[in-house]
């Protein structure tokens, strides 16, 4: 995975992240406040894409561990030794993390507590991939909590104005590709997760394709009995049944049948080449290692798109 820094209008990226996640704050009556401080530039110059993965995910796990209160996500624009950096705060009203907590809160599949992980359910691996992704971006991710009294996750990258930038305003000029989608064209994601399910569904229909959503393998299979899907989206780690297993039923409802089965393309964070090739074993065409970006789904989509015959 590449970064790929390019300008972009910061308030516009973060009404697009209010719009994503509203819905999750209306559904447990919390009150979202976004102040941006007025010396951040309107234009600046980073990887949009990757900075919006991270806000979305801090964002989303705020709510998870927050019953009453409001989240609020605060932007400020700060110059160290010549260093221009966006720092980005997520404070929250929730329950709160102690110091051995804290310590663990970006380890793979980390968990507060187990009473709290019943309540509310364990961070997993959303805030590992945050921290990865910063770190990539040279960032870094950090938090302070107390136990009763909130959490606060404070993200910070280097970040140049565009107008102070002369090497990305060279790269504005660069055409983008015309990924236009294939008419007719219907997806289903496999996914439990409700916030990939979120962006996931953001990106089809930012792309312009239709899709429905199966919460599990068992559904998976079951729509994809009901209705033809030209691909899935298939998640790797499900209740009730996995993505291989899914995978494998619906390319076997297919054997006798002269309709062309749907592409099935893998999507999970474990991306190691025994992850790949169990995909590909199942009857997958291809796979994309989460979290994966708009242009990622894109060419992916049009790959297996652009013909008549996926094969």
């Amino acid at each position: 995975m590449e970064i790929h820094n390019h300008p972009f209008d910061i308030r516009k990226c973060i009404v697009n992240v209010e719009n994503i996640i509203r819905s999750l704050f209306i559904k447990k009556n919390l009150e979202l406040i976004i102040e941006i401080d007025t010396n951040v530039p309107q234009l600046l110059v980073a990887d949009e894409i990757k900075y919006k993965q991270i806000i979305i995910n801090l964002l989303s796990n705020a709510v998870k561990f927050t019953e009453f209160g409001y989240v609020k996500m605060s932007l400020k624009y700060v110059v160290e030794n010549e260093t221009k950096q966006l720092v980005s705060a997520i404070k929250d009203t929730g329950i709160g993390i102690d110091e051995d907590g804290m310590t663990k809160f970006f380890l793979p599949f980390s968990q507060i507590n187990p009473s709290t992980t019943r309540q509310f359910g364990g961070a997993g691996l959303g805030l590992l991939i945050c921290r990865k992704l910063a770190e990539m971006m040279k960032g870094k991710i950090s938090v302070n909590s107390e136990i009763g009294a909130g959490s606060t996750f404070t993200f910070v990258i280097s970040a140049n104005s565009y107008q102070a930038d002369p090497l990305a305003k060279n790269e504005r000029k660069v055409q983008i590709r015309n990924m236009i989608p294939v008419a007719g064209m219907n997806i289903l994601i496999a996914e439990d997760n409700v916030f990939n399910q979120v962006i996931t569904s953001k990106m089809l229909e930012k792309s312009g394709y239709k899709h429905m959503i199966a919460n599990d393998g068992l559904e998976a299979v079951k729509k994809a009995k009901e209705t033809h899907f030209n691909i899935v989206l298939m998640d790797m780690q499900m209740p009730n049944m996995d993505g291989v297993a899914a995978s494998i039923e619906i390319l076997n409802n297919y054997k006798n049948s002269s309709i062309i089965p749907p592409v099935i393309i893998g999507c999970s964070a474990n991306a190691m080449q025994n992850d790949i090739e169990k995909c590909l074993n199942a009857g997958m065409k291809d796979f994309l290692a989460k979290p994966f970006t708009l242009d990622d789904l894109r060419s992916v989509m049009i790959k297996w798109t652009k013909n008549d015959d996926p094969n």
